[in-house]
């Protein structure tokens, strides 16, 4: 499946279980036999939806520090460790980039 199909998807998904959260809280088998829906469908999106809005919660809660140049301490760089992975950012680092490493980090 393509990447925008798999977006519509999601979002097709994401849209039809928030209606679900947001109604009289039927059970989900109850609300896919209404809805014509296929039951293992709903669960997979549903876990899917948990997983990406605990990362997302994950992320924002990433804070950033400055780091200030000093005489006394000159790299050339930063040397990030996390549970065995690294990245090494050079002084004018993309921040998205960073972004999207802790990214990948937290996946790990």
């Amino acid at each position: 499946m393509q990447d925008d199909e798999q977006k519509t998807l999601a979002e097709i998904w994401h849209q039809r279980i928030q209606l679900w959260q947001l109604s009289e809280q039927v059970a989900g088998s109850v609300r896919c036999k209404e809805r014509n829906l296929i039951y293992h469908q709903f669960v997979y999106w549903k876990e899917c939806l948990k997983q990406k809005n605990k990362r997302d919660k994950t992320l924002s809660s990433v804070k950033f520090v400055e780091i200030v140049d000093t005489p006394e301490f000159s790299a050339p760089g930063v040397l990030i460790e996390y549970r065995g992975a690294g990245t090494h950012l050079a002084r004018n680092f993309d921040d998205t980039a960073f972004l999207q490493c802790l990214h990948m980090i937290g996946d790990l």
